[in-house]
């Protein structure tokens, strides 16, 4: 790890080093700061705690497959939902101590909220893109809390026995929750509440 990388970097590195050698539940601030050579003061001006940290790696991971998805073309005739569903569970199982270690921090509501705002993300670039305009707020968002409720419920279950169901599995399971059915769904925000 590179000394001179900005601190921030330096210590969300480390936490994810330091889960690949031992439960996320082991790691603590003080073992973090010995081992970036940092007193826990300095360390707690960047963050105020290892649940902070994760959540930070979250919402830099999220953005990533955001920016990802966006740059595909997502109208309902080109994206197999399936095909991604299933690289997005592949990924998942690739990371599956950070995974595990997300699903078991005491910080639910706040991965919930980071999910919930992906999707809102993705659904509200799915729709400008097939030119579906958003006029029933109120219905966009039960969408998106049915679908990042589900999808997070289905992971975290997952995560929580060990992600033992193949990958190929979970994805099926996805497939219910988002599909190519999405945009009928996000037509019906274009009616108007």
């Amino acid at each position: 790890m590179k000394e001179t990388a900005p601190p921030k970097i330096r210590i969300k590195q480390e936490l994810l080093s330091q889960l690949e050698e031992v439960p996320y539940k082991k790691i603590t601030m003080k073992n973090l700061a010995e081992s970036l050579g940092m007193t826990r003061g300095n360390l707690y001006k960047h963050y105020s705690s290892k649940d902070e940290i994760i959540l930070a790696i979250i919402q830099e991971r999220l953005d990533l497959v955001f920016d990802l998805l966006e740059s595909m073309e997502m109208a309902s005739d080109v994206v197999n939902w399936h095909a991604l569903l299933r690289q997005c569970s592949q990924v998942l199982l690739a990371n599956k101590k950070m995974v595990c270690a997300v699903m078991t921090i005491d910080a639910e509501d706040l991965v919930f909220e980071h999910l919930k705002s992906f999707f809102a993300r993705i659904l509200g670039n799915i729709a400008r893109i097939n030119e579906i305009q958003i006029k029933d707020r109120d219905y966009f968002k039960l969408i998106v809390l049915h679908i990042s409720g589900s999808g997070f419920n289905v992971v975290k279950g997952w995560a929580l026995n060990g992600m033992k169901a193949p990958a190929e599995q979970v994805a099926i399971l996805c497939d219910d929750i988002i599909n190519e059915s999405i945009l009928d769904k996000l037509r019906f925000c274009d009616t108007g509440a």
